[in-house]
């Protein structure tokens, strides 16, 4: 019976301190969630601060030559000779083809000839004009005699110059035969071959001309581009606003910046209704004929911004096509924001076009699953990397 009893009160001190333990446990585990709850994490944060910035703003383009013709024949006939490779560059004046056409060469004998003969008919008539006078003076001859002798005079000097004229057109014809540049450049390429019958309605021209003192980078500009250019730079005319920016930079197909600045135009002064953009031009000098006309390229304008804020790409995170940034206010409580803004072409930075002030604070990463309200340990840091002057390449 003792050991009865004994058994009970064992069992009865073992479930005793059974619940101790748990309660000893579910206290220690209710301070551990509390300090958990507790907890403030600390993220490295970005004090903003305004800055003059100067940026590119980049435009695909194609470069053509500042002057750029097609040669056409003026007359018909064979080609009987080419005188230039497609690709060389030719000078003012030089011969490019041969026509071939005999007619020319026979207008011209047959002007000689004409020319030969009213010149004899002419030296006839002052011969007789010669004759007369001194009969009239002796009264043999009557003046209507002289008078007429000198109109036959008058109509062989205007039969010279008539043959003269045909002479100096049938010569002109024979030069078209000959082809040459209207000024210096660069032939293009030659779809006719030696004895090819072309004229001045061909479908294809002989070739093409394109000056290569200087060309022309052609590209486009949204209107909204546009409007802002117009309102930043001075002057009564959109000419005379765009004469304000220093110089365009070209960037080669390569990759390579061309060293040559150039000089920015107005294409044309119409916006492309299918488009809306503005057709823009760049002259470029080329000296040394590195650039092509057909070739592609990109124009590259200079803009300040002033008074503007530069973030880090990597403190962006985007949420429904919208650019959300995690500022801390002085409480270290966090709120999301929409901002607008403009990529850089280092590939880190953005320009904050809105949504963003001056000493704001902005979480630079790690913000995945904060909310607004959350409090945070903020941490200052400096990117000096991240944060040095950006080029655009997003409109001006």
């Amino acid at each position: 019976m003792m050991n009865n009893v004994a058994k009970r009160v064992v069992k009865t001190s073992g479930s005793g301190i059974l619940a101790l333990a748990l309660l000893v446990l579910s206290s220690c585990g209710s301070k551990q969630a509390t300090n958990t709850q507790n907890t403030v994490s600390e993220y490295p944060v970005m004090k903003l601060k305004a800055e003059n910035l100067t940026t590119h703003i980049n435009f695909p383009a194609t470069i053509q030559g500042i002057q750029e013709i097609e040669i056409r024949p003026k007359i018909e006939g064979y080609i009987e000779k080419i005188n230039v490779a497609e690709g060389a560059s030719v000078k003012k004046g030089q011969l490019l083809f041969h026509i071939f056409n005999p007619s020319y060469q026979d207008a011209v004998e047959t002007a000689e000839a004409s020319l030969k003969s009213a010149e004899a008919d002419l030296a006839t008539a002052k011969l007789d004009l010669a004759k007369v006078q001194p009969l009239v003076e002796s009264d043999i001859v009557s003046k209507y005699e002289s008078e007429s002798v000198k109109l036959t005079v008058d109509a062989q000097e205007a039969a010279v110059t008539q043959a003269k004229a045909a002479l100096a057109t049938a010569r002109t014809n024979l030069s078209y035969t000959d082809v040459r540049s209207p000024y210096d450049g660069v032939i293009g390429s030659i779809p006719y071959r030696v004895g090819s019958l072309v004229s001045s309605s061909s479908t294809d021209a002989l070739t093409t001309l394109a000056e290569n003192k200087e060309m022309y980078a052609y590209f486009s500009m949204n209107e909204k581009d546009l409007m802002e250019l117009a309102r930043t730079l001075e002057g009564k005319s959109m000419q005379e606003k765009l004469a304000k920016i220093e110089s365009a930079h070209l960037i080669l197909s390569d990759g390579s910046t061309y060293q040559f600045p150039g000089k920015l135009e107005m294409a044309s002064s119409i916006v492309d209704s299918e488009t809306g953009s503005v057709r823009m031009k760049a002259a470029f000098p080329n000296e040394d004929g590195l650039l092509w006309s057909g070739a592609s390229a990109t124009v590259s304008l200079e803009k300040t911004y002033s008074g503007s804020l530069v973030i880090p790409q990597s403190a962006t995170a985007e949420l429904l096509n919208k650019v959300v940034v995690y500022t801390v206010d002085q409480d270290n409580k966090v709120k999301a924001k929409n901002v607008e803004v403009s990529a850089t072409d280092d590939g880190k930075s953005y320009i904050v076009e809105s949504g963003l002030s001056e000493n704001e604070q902005i979480i630079l990463e790690g913000f995945t699953g904060l909310s607004d309200g959350t409090e945070i340990k903020a941490k200052a840091a400096k990117l000096a990397e991240e944060t040095s002057t950006p080029n655009s390449n997003n409109g001006i």
